[in-house]
């Protein structure tokens, strides 16, 4: 009553702490604690607050106790059937607790449900302050009432509406599973001593033969879940300890736990490597070392649990390997059995087989159920291993006298590995080992650890590669003859049972392309026709006839890709990953080091195969060339009597020839995509070349003219970077730096393409950005793509321990504007976790996350960016922004940029006949005039101004503000008008529009900022 009292009185008064974890508001109680388990009573707001409440009404534990049971929530009784039952053995029960103990009037509770949630909160907060803990001897107490209920209170019956919510069936819910009794059992759990322990193993057990949850196994309390307050470990524990007999420890596994739950949890008793779960389900009741994740193995306990598991899954296996086609009762249980051992198993389970086939769901999904006799013979067969006395005399003689075909051993070797060594003694054949870990390389995605380690012997493609569809051509031809076609086909054929469907296809149409058994024509007509993307990734494996031959199919890849730009952003994701794997399956296939190599070398043939047409064909009175301009575009020139025709004769359009070289003029503009495309994402992923290999690319006029614009990072003899930048000299034989002085690179020296970053670290930012604008001013010669004036995005110091930028939160956009913005970026919309982009050779996903529906037109309201995320992309670990390398980084912001820039959402648009930008660039061209300000120019969507100390590009329709040769300045707005001490209510409501304004004003007399945060990010010239 007090406690409600004292809500209601401070409900009126406004507390906020210095983190914002807590308020007390005029409608109620609101609190944001996140987890109460983790804070200690220093961290929680307001101490005096609650240590005052405590001192005044409650006093001691016993009143603390009552008050706290009577708060903690039950069930919701408005669903119970049987009310007045309840509630009487709610009294019972509690009243060990200490005082009379009454449930509270409902006049106390007129606040509902929520309310009495805020109240026990409140007394979570005050346990932890006064570090109060419930007396065992309460615990216990209320534990033995509990136990000796009459039969009608213990269980209860929950309302026909509450059965539909909930999705259960008519199994009644136990009293002693309720939240609040809950924390009276929890209790005895935690014992310090094996005389507590004895005492807790008492009364459990009291608890468990007084509820019998096995019979009501239907619904939520069913087999598969402990509901029992004893676990096998605790039986083992009490075994140990001489409180029971072995006798008991098994009734209990049989009948009072059940088998699948008895089995599973014994598991840890016999596997070779424990997982972490193992070892705090252990710690418990044996010493475990959780830094160095061991256990000793000669312990009692651990000795006790492994006999245990040995005589019941013994007595199992002695029924179910008899077994018909019916279940055995032991059936349901199968599945939970972790390891068997030795031949003397092996045999009778392949016996049990005999010519039923292998059940392929059970080795692919961990979770299958069946109890049919394949699903558990094959679980059966998957879980047994050798034991080091097994020798091949052992095998052969049982092999004889159970007369087992070769089949079902080279079967029984592809689905359960571990006997791999034996049968391939068995069986005589040189090459089977090698064998059977191609087809599990190549046809399914489960690999353990000592699988990796055993693949990774006889290959260099990692386990992601091969799963993507990569294919080692020098493994599969040094398998297929040492096996021979008869033993690999038997190969094959066994192996379709670790594998899904699709990866079992995928390896036959890999096989019969590396042996030649289709041509190159079949092929194409069939991925044109049905763009069978397997198909499409064995084309790469045909054999390789000569480089003709290569660069066909080097072009056909290519325009496989282009076409795949008419599809949704998923399909061209998909199509475009197996591009990837196909040119890197013709690479290995042509005995290229990797698939760059391949494309660089395919894209410089395409030239030299076709280089008379640079010099000039002459057809009848015409000359016809291929012209390549100072950015590396092709053109096709006809000339007549030394004048350059506008357009093409009549009379040549169908020339042959002419349609030829003009074949070519296109091929070569796809070329300088290509290309432009390739460098770019390069410079992002930080792509290694050679000198040499640069050399070689600049005898194409269209790479050249690429690749003599770039800067260029200079790797030191040893590998190691250090900020050294140069170009490439315009003949593309040498190297020089900004100045034009010579820089000497040996011919194996490494380069990448420069990043801003780099030009940024290096300090030298400015001269290569003067060099390039004088170049264009001069020649007319500009980069391919934005290099030195590129955009750069740089950590803000407050975020390096954050898991989360929130650079552009509060952005409002347009889901379909920005898909199309940034598909060109290789970002695919998730269903779940919005746009994502992955970084394959770093191992990065980075995600922009807005709450946004990207598979709908969403034009209720525009959602808004809530932040950017990176995990890693083997474990999904979240990763701090420290962690991620600058430059991605700089890319990921700077996409986010671009959807920001040109998917914003505009909030307010004054006039429909302009656009938001176009509007507020007048509204900014109006407001220059009315403050003077004579050094901001409107170009575009960007307002340029130049400050005392810099200048600056802000973006007219996101705010985001660039210093010019520099990086972003991050300036953190007020987003309300009315907060500001800029007003525009007569020329746009938009607060947006006063926010970009207001950054022109800042930054147009920077000389005037004194915040420390600002100034620090503007590089003075």
């Amino acid at each position: 009553i007090q406690l409600t009292a004292f809500v209601d009185a401070h409900a009126k008064d406004e507390y906020v702490s210095a983190d914002g974890e807590m308020r007390l508001l005029g409608n109620g109680l609101e609190m944001k604690v996140r987890d109460y388990s983790l804070l200690v009573h220093e961290q929680y707001p307001f101490p005096e607050l609650w240590q005052g409440f405590y001192d005044k009404y409650i006093k001691t534990p016993k009143t603390f106790w009552n008050m706290y049971m009577a708060m903690e929530p039950g069930f919701d009784r408005s669903d119970i059937k049987d009310i007045h039952g309840f509630l009487a053995a709610e009294r019972t029960v509690f009243s060990a607790c200490g005082s009379d103990y009454e449930i509270p009037d409902k006049k106390y509770m007129s606040k509902g449900y929520f309310q009495g949630n805020m109240l026990s909160r409140i007394l979570t907060i005050i346990k932890s302050m006064q570090g109060l803990s419930l007396p065992r001897e309460v615990a216990a107490s209320a534990c033995l009432y509990a136990a000796s209920l009459p039969e009608n209170q213990k269980w209860y019956e929950k309302t026909e509406k509450d059965r539909r919510y909930y999705y259960v069936d008519d199994a009644p819910s136990p009293f002693v599973k309720t939240r609040k009794f809950e924390h009276l059992s929890n209790r005895l759990g935690r014992w310090k001593d094996d005389a507590e322990f004895a005492e807790t193993f008492y009364i459990y057990y009291r608890l468990d033969e007084s509820y019998r949850f096995q019979e009501h196994k239907n619904g939520r309390y069913n087999s598969r879940n402990q509901s029992n307050f004893l676990s096998m470990y605790s039986y083992i524990k009490a075994y140990t300890l001489g409180l029971i007999s072995a006798d008991i420890v098994y009734k209990n596994a049989f009948e009072t736990l059940g088998l699948s739950i008895a089995v599973e949890q014994l598991g840890c008793f016999i596997r070779e490597k424990l997982t972490r779960r193992n070892l705090l389900d252990l710690k418990d009741y044996m010493p475990v070392d959780m830094e160095k994740e061991t256990i000793d193995k000669e312990d009692p306990f651990y000795q006790a649990g492994k006999m245990f598991y040995k005589k019941i899954v013994d007595t199992m296996l002695d029924v179910e390997l008899k077994r018909g086609d019916s279940p055995t009762v032991f059936s349901d249980a199968i599945k939970k059995i972790t390891c068997v051992y030795g031949l003397s198993r092996l045999m009778p389970i392949l016996t049990a087989l005999g010519k039923d086939t292998l059940d392929r769901n059970t080795y692919y999904y961990w979770s299958a159920t069946g109890t049919g006799k394949r699903e558990c013979l094959s679980h059966l067969l998957q879980v047994c291993y050798p034991l080091e006395e097994d020798t091949v005399e052992k095998l052969a003689k049982e092999v004889k006298e159970r007369k087992i075909s070769k089949e079902r051993l080279i079967e029984t070797a592809m689905y359960a590995p571990q006997w791999l060594d034996l049968m391939e003694a068995y069986l005589g054949c040189d090459g089977f080992k090698s064998g059977c870990y191609y087809f599990m390389a190549h046809m399914n995605e489960r690999f353990d650890d000592k699988k990796k380690a055993m693949i990774a012997k006889y290959t260099p493609l990692t386990p992601e590669e091969l799963n993507d569809g990569c294919f080692d051509v020098d493994w599969f031809f040094e398998a297929y003859e040492k096996l021979g076609e008869n033993m690999f086909t038997k190969l094959y054929k066994a192996a379709k049972y670790i594998s899904d469907g699709n990866k079992h296809s995928r390896a036959r149409k890999y096989a019969d392309a590396a042996l030649g058994k289709v041509t190159r024509e079949e092929l194409e007509q069939t991925i044109e026709e049905k763009r069978n993307k397997d198909l499409l990734m064995s084309y790469g494996i045909l054999p390789v006839e000569d480089e003709a031959d290569e660069l066909h199919r080097y072009e056909f890849l290519q325009k496989f890709l282009k076409e795949s730009k008419q599809f949704g952003a998923q399909r061209r994701a998909s199509e475009a990953k197996c591009v990837e794997v196909a040119l890197k399956n013709l690479a290995t296939t042509a005995g290229y080091a990797d698939d760059l190599r391949l494309i660089l070398a395919m894209e410089t043939a395409l030239v030299t195969s076709n280089e008379a047409y640079f010099k000039g064909i002459t057809i009848d009175e015409y000359t016809l060339s291929i012209v390549v301009n100072l950015q590396g575009k092709a053109e096709l020139q006809i000339e007549k009597a030394g004048k350059i025709l506008k357009s093409v004769p009549a009379a040549m359009k169908k020339d042959e020839t002419y349609l030829a070289i003009r074949e070519f003029a296109t091929k070569l503009k796809n070329q300088y995509s290509r290309c432009v495309q390739m460098f770019e994402r390069a410079m992002e992923e930080q792509e290694l070349y050679t000198f040499a290999e640069l050399k070689k690319l600049c005898q194409n006029p269209v790479t050249k003219a690429i690749l003599t614009n770039l800067v260029y990072v200079i790797l030191d003899s040893d590998g190691k970077e250090t900020i050294r930048l140069g170009l490439l000299c315009e003949d593309g034989l040498g190297m020089e730096d900004a100045e034009g002085v010579a820089i000497d690179v040996a011919e194996d020296g490494k380069l990448r393409v420069a990043h801003p970053f780099d030009l940024y670290r290096s300090g030298c930012w400015n001269r290569y950005q003067k060099l390039m604008f004088t170049r264009q001013q001069e020649t007319g010669k500009k980069q391919p793509f934005k290099q030195v004036f590129r955009e750069l995005y740089v950590k803000l110091p407050e975020e390096m321990e954050a898991d989360k930028s929130r650079m552009f939160a509060g952005n409002q956009i347009q889901p379909a504007k920005t898909i199309g913005a940034l598909k060109s970026r290789r970002w695919i919309a998730d269903y779940e976790n919005g746009l994502q982009k992955i970084y394959y050779k770093q191992n990065i996903i980075a995600t922009i996350y807005a709450m946004a529906d990207w598979f709908s037109p969403a034009d209720a309201e525009e959602p808004t960016l809530e932040y950017v995320v990176f995990y890693d992309r083997k474990t999904f670990r979240q990763m701090k922004m420290s962690e991620v390398p600058d430059i991605i980084y700089s890319e990921v912001m700077r996409d986010t940029d671009l959807a920001v820039s040109v998917a914003h959402a505009g909030g307010v648009d004054p006039l429909t006949s302009h656009s938001t930008i176009e509007m507020r660039k007048v509204i900014v061209a109006f407001n220059l005039e009315l403050f003077q300000l004579e050094n901001v120019t409107l170009e575009g969507t960007h307002a340029f101004v130049k400050g005392k100390y810099a200048e600056y590009s802000i973006h007219l329709g996101s705010g985001v503000i660039h210093q010019v040769g520099g990086h972003q300045i991050h300036v953190l707005p007020v987003h309300s008008q009315r907060r500001g001490k800029l007003f525009l209510p007569f020329i746009d409501d938009d607060p947006k529009t006063a926010e970009i304004m207001s950054k022109v004003l800042l930054f147009a007399q920077d000389e005037k900022i004194k915040d420390p945060y600002i100034m620090e990010q503007i590089v003075r010239a």
